[in-house]
C-alpha cells in the first residue's frame, strides 16, 4: 500500500522523510514550495528504489520551481543527493548546490537506473570557489536507462572559472535520455564542457 510522507519546510527534514519510506513500496515524499528551502545537514544517498520525490508547486518550466533543496555555505555538502535506487519519480524539485569549499562537489548524483525525472532544476557551482573547480559538477549521471524530461541541468548566474562541466557522464551510463532539457552555464575559461562523457577503461 502506497503512503505518503509531508516533508513540510521548517518542520521536517527531508532526512527524517526519507527515513519513514519503505524500499520498493512507491512510498512518496511531498515537499511543500515556499519562500525558504529544505537544507539538509548531510548528503543523503536515496538507495530506497519505487520511492518518491514530489514537489507542490506550480508546474513552472526549467529553473522556476518553488520546491527546493539547497545545500548550503555553512555545511559545504560535497553533494545533495545521490539517487541509488532505481524507479524512483522526481517531479518539480529545484537541487541547488551552495558549497564553498576548495573541493569539488556538485547537486545531484544519478547512479541507479530507470528512474524519471520531471521539471527538474540541477544547479550546481553555485558559489565562486565550487565555480573555479575543474572537477566540480551540476549533475552527474552514472547509472543507465534514465530519462529526464523538461528539466534545467546547470547555472547561468554564477560564472565558471575553471573547465568544469554541468552533465557529467561517466562509467556504463547507457541508453539515458533527455527529453526537452535545457542545459546552461556562464563560463569565460577555455575548455569548459557542457557534457563530458568519460568511459572508464576496462580489463580485457
Amino acid at each position: 500500500m502506497q503512503r505518503t510522507t509531508i516533508a513540510a519546510l521548517a518542520l521536517l527534514t527531508l532526512a527524517a522523510a526519507y527515513a519513514k519510506c519503505t524500499d520498493a513500496q512507491h512510498d512518496t515524499i511531498l515537499v511543500l514550495s515556499g519562500a525558504t528551502a529544505l537544507n539538509p545537514a548531510a548528503a543523503l544517498d536515496w538507495a530506497k528504489s519505487y520511492t518518491h520525490l514530489i514537489g507542490l508547486s506550480g508546474n513552472l518550466p526549467g529553473v522556476g520551481q518553488r520546491s527546493r533543496i539547497v545545500g548550503t555555505a555553512a555545511l559545504d555538502l560535497a553533494y545533495l543527493i545521490d539517487f541509488q535506487g532505481s524507479g524512483c519519480v522526481v517531479k518539480n524539485i529545484q537541487f541547488f548546490q551552495g558549497n564553498d569549499a576548495a573541493s569539488d562537489s556538485g547537486a545531484v548524483i544519478v547512479s541507479g537506473s530507470r528512474n524519471y525525472f520531471e521539471n527538474c532544476f540541477f544547479a550546481g557551482m553555485g558559489h565562486a570557489t565550487a565555480a573555479g573547480r575543474a572537477g566540480s559538477y551540476s549533475l552527474k549521471l552514472t547509472g543507465a536507462e534514465n530519462c529526464f524530461e523538461r528539466c534545467t541541468i546547470g547555472l547561468a548566474t554564477m560564472c565558471r572559472t575553471a573547465a568544469n562541466t554541468e552533465l557529467w557522464m561517466t562509467g556504463e551510463c547507457n541508453r539515458n535520455q533527455f527529453r526537452s532539457c535545457d542545459i546552461v552555464s556562464w563560463c569565460v575559461t577555455a575548455g569548459k564542457f557542457l557534457v563530458e562523457r568519460l568511459q572508464e577503461l576496462r580489463d580485457t
